[in-house]
């Protein structure tokens, strides 16, 4: 699928728009998150309470968007109910049918020109988090099929001597930073308690930015 055109670039940001009035719908969700209203809105997280032509299968969950500075180009869903997803037969997200698969939080690229690192984390919420509360500009990748399936991302971190790669302490997030390490040899796995959200709950960012080594 290629770049998206104007009219559907305006269709999305209007869905956004729509998802981000609905925000008190998940506002508890972030909030035993640790992710603050005003962060929220920075980011343009909501809730999809009418769904947008294509949407239906978000209805009730959270909404992330992906941000350039040219607005959204994409959009994931996050259940946000208390049960395991695969006992009900369903994922913890989903996305538009024929929707590109993207790097969440392109902004962390850019976001300080003068530092040599960026962050990778597996998922969206665990790179705002990144970002936000541990001052660690961090992209966001949605699983190890998707790093492989995507051959040019390598080459967007050739421009830092160091990549944090905030490894999910399971066989996936294991599998995920081995692929990631194979691409870009200055990688660094950052071996984390739990995931990222998880740990900057129980530990604190400064925690976070220790293991990291940095400041």
């Amino acid at each position: 699928m290629g770049r998206p055109n104007d009219e559907s670039t305006r269709s999305l940001n209007a869905a956004v728009v729509r998802y981000e009035a609905a925000l008190p719908l998940v506002s508890s969700y972030l909030d035993s998150r640790g992710i603050s209203v005003a962060v929220a809105r920075e980011f343009r997280l909501g809730g999809v309470s009418e769904p947008a032509p294509g949407h239906e299968a978000g209805k009730g969950r959270l909404s992330i968007p992906y941000l350039t500075p040219a607005g959204p180009v994409a959009v994931k869903f996050r259940c946000i109910a208390d049960h395991r997803c695969a006992e009900l037969g369903h994922g913890k997200y989903t996305a538009p049918r024929g929707q590109q698969v993207k790097l969440y939080n392109v902004a962390a690229f850019t976001a300080d020109l003068d530092r040599d690192y960026i962050g990778i984390a597996e998922g969206e919420l665990d790179a705002l988090v990144l970002t936000w509360y541990c001052r660690i500009p961090a992209v966001g990748v949605p699983g190890a099929s998707n790093w492989q399936g995507n051959p040019h991302w390598p080459r967007l971190f050739s421009g830092f001597s160091r990549v944090l790669v905030f490894r999910d302490p399971d066989t996936a997030g294991g599998e995920l930073a081995a692929r990631i390490c194979d691409s870009l040899p200055q990688a660094t796995v950052i071996e984390l308690p739990a995931d990222v959200n998880d740990t900057l709950l129980d530990k604190g960012p400064e925690f976070i930015q220790c293991m990291a080594g940095v400041t």
